[in-house]
């Protein structure tokens, strides 16, 4: 692995150890969230078969808020524009290796595959799927209590999704004034579908589009890998 690419990736890769051993200690079942390759997950899991659940976004949009999940770690020591940042990244974005990889596993029983923008169009057709795929049962009261607790304006605000305590950890690491970042930033910020639109020029947008099809080529589509379960 380069190191500028080490440099391109989330602020928790220094966790990475850690949280490794702390995931062998968490008493079962358990709930464990990645961002790893498909080649570097534990090879027990095609053996075991335990429920996987692979959630996609449009690339577009994720490469903005990478950006700004950088720069609300790093702060001021982030300087670097937003197409800049993206067009280096994309000489080494593991985007779509994963994303296909998965997706092309997409009908296995034990993986469950769909998009961000499918939540956003309809959050309670999502929630059911997960309920059942995880042999859950609730009643309406309560798909309707956790569709509201799962709302993003909800989510925005509440101190359990705010990562506060990684990111002071991590500043300290790296021995970041607090004083240069930006106090109104949040963890999780817009949560828009298409919000790229706002922030990323044509010039950025067409070698977007250049990266994605030297991946998917003629035979598949952005939208195929979004609304892969319709819209």
């Amino acid at each position: 692995m380069k190191s500028v690419d080490l440099e391109l990736r989330s602020p928790f890769v220094e966790y990475t150890k850690e949280n490794i051993s702390l995931a062998a200690d968490m008493p079962r079942p358990r709930l464990i969230k990645s961002h790893a390759d498909i080649q570097f997950l534990p090879k027990q899991l095609w053996t075991k078969n335990p429920k996987i659940i692979y959630v996609v976004r449009d690339p577009r949009d994720v490469f903005v808020s990478f950006y700004h999940h950088s720069e609300l770690f790093m702060g001021k020591a982030f300087q670097q524009d937003i197409e800049t940042f993206i067009g280096r990244l994309l000489n080494y974005a593991n985007f779509w290796p994963l994303t296909l990889s998965f997706y092309e596993l997409r009908n296995r029983s034990n993986i469950m595959f769909f998009s961000y923008e499918e939540m956003k169009k309809n959050l309670k057709t999502i929630v059911l799927r997960v309920s059942k795929f995880l042999g859950k049962d609730y009643n309406e009261m309560e798909i309707d209590k956790l569709i509201d607790h799962l709302d993003f304006k909800n989510m925005k605000n509440n101190p359990a999704c705010s990562h506060r305590t990684e990111m002071e950890k991590f500043r300290k690491m790296k021995n970041i004034d607090e004083s240069s970042i930006n106090q109104d930033a949040r963890f999780i910020r817009k949560g828009v579908v298409g919000s790229h639109k706002e922030e990323l020029s044509e010039e950025i947008l067409g070698k977007i589009n250049e990266w994605q099809k030297s991946f998917l080529g003629d035979d598949i589509t952005l939208d195929d890998i979004l609304w892969s379960n319709g819209k």
